[in-house]
């Protein structure tokens, strides 16, 4: 798949999830991951989209820790503690 279709999967879920549609995001964010399995802002997406879906929280867990991963970063970290919390 090209770039620009996974950029607009990401972008794409990031609209949805400003506009409360966390459900409709996630579908979204999963394309994006699998066609670019090393993209450490969708499965930060995936998680912070997870954190806000009713009872999926634990499961927000495991795409964070891969985005931290791929890309260790303050932000990443920060997500992860407020899934935690």
């Amino acid at each position: 798949m090209s770039q620009e279709f996974e950029h607009h999967n990401l972008a794409r879920a990031r609209l949805l999830r400003r506009q409360g549609r966390d459900d409709e995001a996630e579908a979204f964010l999963l394309e994006a991951i699998a066609s670019d399995p090393e993209d450490a802002r969708a499965f930060c997406e995936l998680a912070l989209c997870r954190l806000n879906l009713e009872g999926k929280k634990k499961s927000a867990l495991d795409p964070i820790d891969r985005a931290i991963g791929l890309e260790p970063s303050a932000h990443h970290f920060a997500v992860k503690a407020l899934i935690l919390n």
